[in-house]
């Protein structure tokens, strides 16, 4: 694939810190780091929370320390503070309030549950020179990814960066993200 991806700069969530933060594509490849972005919906419907929930969980990238995982949908810093919060997640996500991310993507719903502009679910991993090594979309929101391809793209890149190592199995509990879920409802 290869292509350039576009860079955007947008607020996000620490989801450590709880603070605002600025996030810019190209300052993340400028200091070496490739980036995996993971466009979705929206923040506590059950699809998105479980899958964030098991993603956050299963914090393979910790390991990938010249790769990025940030998450984007179009609600506030706000609506993500409070969903890093309840669910305890280690993700930065960012906030596309106007979709323009999105829709530079090629990736918006016109609308999705009489919502408008709303961020088809998607997965971009992108390498140090800012170009798109592997796409996923679907304008099914209740379709989720196979995680195996992301690995093998982010592998391919952390064995080009962090020599024959590359990262451990990525073990995604969409189940288990779901359960969190249905917990935190009751």
């Amino acid at each position: 694939m290869n292509t350039t991806a576009p860079d955007f700069e947008v607020p996000g969530i620490d989801p450590f810190e709880h603070e605002i933060t600025q996030y810019r594509l190209s300052d993340a490849v400028d200091n070496g780091k490739a980036v995996f972005l993971f466009m979705y919906p929206f923040d506590f419907s059950p699809v998105c929370t479980g899958e964030l929930c098991g993603l956050s969980d299963a914090q393979w990238y910790q390991f990938t320390e010249n790769v990025e995982v940030w998450g984007i949908s179009k609600e506030s810093v706000y609506a993500h503070d409070q969903f890093a919060d309840e669910y305890d997640l280690t993700i930065p996500l960012l906030s596309d309030s106007h979709a323009d991310i999105a829709k530079e993507y090629g990736v918006c719903h016109d609308e999705l549950e009489n919502h408008k502009n709303i961020p088809q679910r998607s997965v971009f991993v992108i390498n140090r020179n800012q170009e798109i090594e592997y796409k996923w979309t679907t304008e099914n929101p209740y379709e989720i990814p196979n995680f195996s391809p992301i690995q093998e793209a982010i592998e391919r890149l952390c064995t080009n960066v962090l020599g024959e190592d590359g990262v451990p199995d990525v073990e995604i509990d969409y189940e288990k993200g779901v359960s969190d879920f249905s917990s935190h409802r009751n």
